[in-house]
């Protein structure tokens, strides 16, 4: 699939190279409304363009976190005054952004951070899928925990390869304990079933502690978790992993705690790379019946003359059967562009109607720089926005979105915008109002 290999090609280079660059700096706070083919006029503000390093950052890909006086708080991969390691970001109502902390990398620091920050107290806490003390011969790092508070950053942990690496973002329960995914590693995970790296992990960080709470084996259980993870009010934890299980597309798990302390896994669904969809990268929320709400990135429709080979994606609702079991429903299945979006990566949000809302990378319109869309319970879809790249609004939004107590939407490109800094821009924040 040629989108979606872009998509990941850029990712993995995000990771591991360095990015350097020559800017004039410019802020741009502009509002355009514009009309969709397939649906009726939105409002779209582009609130901020990233301007690369050293004054800024470079490719968002995470959702934003509000405070209670309505500012924007969220992270780029890249860019800061090292150029490459990343930052935390500030973007306040006005739209003026402040860089909160610049990562510096291995071995004082993390870099790359990624996934939803989590504020609790006036502190921010996340990951960085990189950096840390714990470094080996092929890797800068195996990824961090982080505070800042004050404006300044301490690092909580550091990742070893068996606790797992490659951290995938920070969700809290009420208590205030953290939990998160690792992509990679994980304690007693061995080859041939996800080679030297590991399956991937569940952990909990608490009083300065982060423990294990399960290993994937890859068959049957899954590999790879990727996408925030979901807490519901009994404490357990639901996500995704973007590989393994029964058919090795994918799964989504439920984590339950025991009352000796340990936790058990179970497999709720596993992908069969068809019409329910493959390769899931973002998280799940949850609707007042406990049904359970995602995307896959590929799978659905196979629709020919489109670079979808092997779909382009799909929008899907679990519900759980009186006898325990789960059944997988597609609400919508991507088609092509320029008339529909493809690749939805990121987590989405629910209104009070039980509209879901999210983001495609690519699709929509002849640039196939991304959309918006609404997906409305029926299953009924229309793009809200088809983002045309460049100065005007941005390129990729791989991230999903966060909303107001008025129902705006907000979220990220990874590259586009007005920022001279990057070729194609250094990434934008945008504001949606349905």
């Amino acid at each position: 699939m040629k989108n979606s290999g872009r998509y990941l090609d850029r990712m993995s280079k995000a990771r591991s190279r360095s990015v350097t660059a020559v800017l004039t700096f410019a802020v741009t706070l502009v509002a355009v409304a514009l009309a969709t083919p397939s649906a009726q006029a939105q409002t779209f503000t582009l609130l901020y363009s990233f301007q690369g390093p050293p004054l800024d950052g470079l490719n968002p890909s995470a959702e934003l976190v509000f405070d209670q006086a309505g500012n924007l708080y969220g992270t780029t991969g890249h860019g800061g005054s090292t150029g490459y390691a990343g930052t935390v970001f500030k973007l306040d109502a006005s739209g003026i952004e402040t860089m909160l902390h610049s990562f510096a990398g291995t071995p004082g620091d993390g870099s790359s951070p990624a996934g939803q920050l989590v504020r609790r107290a006036g502190n921010i806490f996340g990951v960085t899928a990189g950096g840390g003390v714990n470094t080996c011969r092929a890797c800068a790092g195996y990824g961090t925990i982080f505070e800042i508070s004050h404006s300044t950053e301490t690092i909580l942990y550091s990742f070893t390869t068996s606790e797992g690496n490659l951290p995938q973002g920070l969700v809290s329960d009420s208590s205030g304990t953290l939990y998160g995914a690792t992509a990679y590693g994980g304690i007693g995970t061995s080859p041939p079933a996800c080679d030297t790296r590991g399956c991937g992990a569940v952990f909990q960080f608490s009083e300065g502690k982060e423990t294990v709470l399960y290993s994937f084996a890859g068959y049957p259980d899954g590999q790879t978790p990727n996408g925030k993870l979901l807490v519901d009010a009994s404490g357990n934890l639901y996500g995704t992993t973007q590989a393994g299980g029964a058919f090795n597309m994918g799964t989504v798990f439920i984590l339950s705690p025991n009352s000796d302390g340990s936790w058990t896994e179970k497999l709720l669904y596993s992908f069969r790379g068809r019409s329910d969809g493959r390769l899931p990268l973002g998280g799940l929320i949850m609707d007042s019946k406990g049904s359970l709400y995602g995307t896959t990135s590929i799978g659905g429709l196979s629709v020919k003359l489109t670079n979808c080979a092997n779909g382009c994606g799909v929008v899907f609702k679990l519900v759980q059967n009186p006898d325990g079991t789960w059944s997988e429903r597609a609400l919508y299945k991507f088609r092509t562009n320029p008339d529909d979006g493809t690749f939805p990566t990121g987590i989405l949000v629910r209104d009070r109607h039980g509209n879901l809302f999210g983001t495609t990378s690519f699709g929509g319109g002849p640039t196939s720089a991304g959309t918006v869309f609404e997906v409305d319970s029926a299953g009924t879809e229309k793009v809200l926005h088809n983002f045309v790249g460049g100065t005007a609004d941005g390129t990729e939004p791989a991230a999903g979105l966060v909303t107001d107590a008025d129902g705006n939407l907000y979220g990220t490109t990874q590259w586009g915008g007005s920022g001279t800094g990057c070729a194609g821009g250094c990434g934008t924040v945008f504001k949606i109002t349905p």
